[in-house]
């Protein structure tokens, strides 16, 4: 096995080993892109990865290969290659589910847009985490987000830029989020629907929002992969993403936070936000559900 991996390497390697991939992930890795028009895809991998997310959104039990990916192939595969790390066990989770950890089951789940701008997005909400002031470096901004989080152990898992957002990131740098019983790796960018959505807090003059809760798993109606972010890469890996030079340009806050914050920080700022919503009354802290 070479030490460089490219689309090529990982198609030969599974060729070699008799894995057949499912046929939108097979072509995603020969064309470099998926079907899905908003999605960024800096690499074939990535884009590969998009596709496999694209198959389990609308057919959560099918298969991504008609066989596993070798223990053998994956040893090879570098651990800064994220992508192709990730897309294998995400093969692998489709054959054989995990039943560890929390689960989420999922029916289909919708697509969402996950553009080149969506770290600049999250990164102003996530620079909130830690100091939720509204004005920074002059700009006013709505403090407007929800964790997802473990109720269990207190651990925030994902991010919701805001409420009603369509999408989450996973941001726990040590415990995936098993849907279905596939697991997407920390950093990844989900589609998302609550069982129920409502606004909490107070309007701005602007028509913003400023809300903060949790969300328990079982308010959750469905989650779908949708790409690997950038926030999955150490802070001196994320120049490849156009976003990096979006946030440069437009997103002072964002910079700060795509430029220097590993995933560890993000976790432990979403930590020290979950602690105070938990001392706040229990109808302000959780998503609220029809029965």
């Amino acid at each position: 096995m070479t030490k460089t991996w490219t689309t090529d390497t990982f198609q030969e390697a599974c060729y070699d080993s008799g894995v057949k991939l499912h046929r939108l992930v097979d072509d995603t890795l020969v064309n470099g892109t998926s079907s899905h028009e908003h999605l960024f895809e800096p690499t074939p991998m990535h884009a590969a990865l998009s596709a496999a997310g694209i198959v389990l959104r609308k057919d959560p039990g099918i298969p991504l290969a008609e066989n596993p990916v070798p223990d053998e192939i994956i040893r090879a595969i570098p651990n800064e290659d994220l992508a192709t790390l990730a897309l294998s066990q995400m093969i692998n989770d489709s054959l054989q589910p995990r039943s560890d950890g929390l689960q989420f089951t999922s029916g289909p789940a919708k697509a969402a847009s996950s553009c080149a701008e969506a770290e600049a997005f999250f990164g102003t909400t996530i620079r909130q985490l830690r100091q939720p002031d509204r004005v920074f470096f002059g700009k006013e901004y709505p403090i407007d987000y929800q964790l997802l989080t473990d109720f269990k152990s207190g651990e925030p898992l994902a991010l919701r830029k805001g409420l009603h957002a369509p999408t989450m990131l996973t941001i726990h740098p040590e415990r995936s989020v098993v849907v279905n019983g596939v697991a997407y790796p920390p950093g990844s960018i989900l589609s998302v629907q609550l069982k129920r959505e409502r606004i909490l807090g107070l309007s701005t003059t602007q028509g913003a929002f400023l809300g903060q809760e949790l969300v328990r798993p079982r308010e959750v109606r469905s989650l779908g992969f949708m790409r690997l972010s950038a926030y999955a890469l150490p802070p001196n890996n994320r120049g490849d993403f156009i976003a990096a030079r979006i946030i440069a340009r437009d997103e002072p806050v964002s910079k700060q936070v795509f430029d220097s914050w590993s995933l560890k920080k993000i976790y432990a700022a979403a930590q020290v936000a979950v602690s105070g919503l938990m001392e706040l009354p229990s109808k302000r802290r959780f998503v609220e559900i029809d029965d």
